[in-house]
């Protein structure tokens, strides 16, 4: 039976480019098998400056399978919450870090679609890669500052979070202005 490959890429805030892996997290990334991904494991951190914030339905997790030419098998996505647990990866002093979670309802649908997955690789249906994406939409809790972050994901309970992105300055990938929070 063929793998399939796995491609894990995190992005950050309506990103319209492309960003880059930092080459040791490629090869934790690429022995994440998407079937034996558990919706109660997955979390995405976003390590960030406090005049940045993350309000409810900020984030949002994508799930995309390709045919080997390109073409889309099928694709989900869930909004998830924020507040998952407290900072995990040990942020410096001047850095936040916000933790994403999938939802408990939607669980059910998250394991429908790995089931979807099995059952192609049941098929023997040819090569595919799986994507699994977050777009996180911050807002501004003052006016002006610090913009850049980091991202990290975990796959697993007792895993460890892997670094998607060090650094990442959103106001530089952003396709609009960056609001202003509401509750602030």
């Amino acid at each position: 039976m063929k793998r399939v490959w796995v491609l894990v890429a995190a992005l950050s805030a309506f990103l319209a480019g492309c960003q880059t892996v930092p080459v040791g997290s490629m090869l934790a990334l690429s022995r994440v098998d998407p079937l034996a991904i558990d919706p109660v494991a997955i979390r995405a951190a976003v390590m960030h400056s406090p005049t940045l914030a993350f309000p409810d339905g900020a984030a949002t997790l994508m799930m995309t399978v390709r045919r080997r030419d390109g073409d889309m098998v099928e694709r989900t996505s869930f909004v998830l919450k924020n507040g998952a647990e407290s900072d995990p990866i040990g942020a410096p002093r001047n850095r936040v870090v916000t933790v994403f979670s999938v939802l408990p309802a939607d669980y059910d649908r998250f394991n429908a679609f790995l089931a979807g997955l099995r059952a192609l690789r049941a098929k023997k249906a040819g090569q595919h890669s799986f994507t699994l994406g977050v777009n996180v939409k911050p807002c501004r809790t003052v006016g002006r500052g610090e913009t850049a972050v980091s991202t990290y994901l975990r796959t697993k309970v007792d895993g460890s979070y892997v670094l998607v992105s060090r650094g990442l300055d959103i106001k530089d990938h952003a396709t609009e202005e960056i609001p202003r929070c509401a509750h602030v």
